[in-house]
């Protein structure tokens, strides 16, 4: 797993971890833009090869999840579902030019 670039969003990684997760190692990214706002990308192998991206929300928090290749994906922010669906297309984007 390569850190996806999201300078064309104006986020800037700040940070991540390595992770226990379900189904082996996991991957936590922390991006952040000049105003403070914040988003997060976790990664896991999943048990689906692939899933439609899909959309959820809890109070002022939202996230987009989705599997490709027997990879999940979770990209979460704020609940601004068209930002939130920016910044999840490009790291949707970046992950099938570099295979995951």
């Amino acid at each position: 797993m390569h850190a996806p670039e999201l300078g064309a969003t104006g986020l800037k990684l700040v940070g991540g971890r390595l992770l226990p997760g379900p189904t082996g190692p996991a991957s936590f990214l922390m991006y952040e833009s000049a105003s403070g706002e914040r988003f997060t990308i976790y990664t896991a192998r999943a048990a689906d090869e692939m899933t439609q991206m899909r959309y959820a929300s809890q109070d002022k928090d939202g996230a987009l999840f989705w599997a490709d290749h027997g990879v999940g994906y979770v990209v979460s922010g704020g609940s601004d579902r068209e930002r939130l669906t920016q910044v999840a297309r490009l790291v949707y984007d970046q992950t099938e030019k570099s295979g995951g």
